[in-house]
């Protein structure tokens, strides 16, 4: 399987139709590479860029942003890095508690250590991760 990488900006105009121009190309682009027989690859840092740019500057509530992001990086057309959690971070987040960017710190960490540490209480709570008394 071949694969074409893509940048926050595409991603966003995927998921906000907007402005319209742009998300007409980027939904082409996206026919295109599936025509190729490609997936469009998209990074755990493109990932965490949408998912703050979707809530914080488009105001679109963290659930609603954390179900799209599960719907478009389920979908055959895409995928995701080789290793990632950002799929497992997404779902696991969708229940409240530590947030997605905190589950997908502490999920990168334990790939290379045993343990992390957090000020935060709810990340300190996550599997891997004390909390800093």
């Amino acid at each position: 399987m071949k694969y074409v990488g893509l940048d926050t900006s595409v991603i966003l105009r995927l998921l906000l139709d907007e402005p319209e121009k742009l998300a007409i190309k980027a939904k082409t682009l996206l026919d295109s590479i599936h025509l190729e027989s490609k997936k469009a690859l998209v990074s755990d840092l493109v990932i965490s860029e949408a998912y703050f740019a979707l809530h914080y500057h488009y105001d679109i509530p963290k659930k609603i942003v954390k179900e799209k992001l599960i719907e478009m990086l389920s979908s055959e057309k895409f995928a995701i890095e080789k290793g990632s959690k950002c799929l497992d971070a997404l779902k696991e987040s969708l229940d409240g508690g530590a947030g997605f960017n905190d589950r997908m710190i502490v999920k990168q960490y334990l790939k290379y250590t045993d343990e992390s540490f957090s000020f935060d209480k709810k990340m300190g709570k996550l599997l891997g991760c004390e909390q800093i008394q």
